[in-house]
């Protein structure tokens, strides 16, 4: 037993340095896992600035094309209007060229 004891006896020294090694070890790991992190946080930052500006665009395209169906709209109905008074015009076209065809004999 005292045979177990003698190996398994640590130094102040020992410890000392174990302890100066694994404080070492940690600390690269602490800096690996934060680079790690500061270059997902850059790449997913990257990430929202190009669809912030995606975004933005789509914005102003739907705009414009909110300003062209307006217009075009606005078209549409005095493009109706002047249809609905040509066909009242030729209706009333068609019916006087009638008229003016009709031969009373007796």
């Amino acid at each position: 037993m005292t045979d177990t004891k003698a190996n398994a006896s640590f130094t102040v020294e020992d410890l000392t340095s174990l302890q100066a090694k694994l404080k070492k070890e940690l600390a690269a790991e602490f800096k690996s896992s934060f680079e790690s992190l500061t270059s997902k946080l850059d790449h997913i930052n990257t990430a929202i600035c190009d669809h912030g500006g995606r975004i933005t665009s789509l914005e102003e395209e739907a705009t414009t094309i909110d300003q062209h169906h307006t217009e075009l709209a606005g078209k549409y109905n005095a493009l109706q209007k002047d249809n609905g008074w040509l066909k009242d015009k030729l209706a009333d076209l068609e019916g006087q060229s009638r008229r003016l065809k009709i031969q009373i004999r007796g």
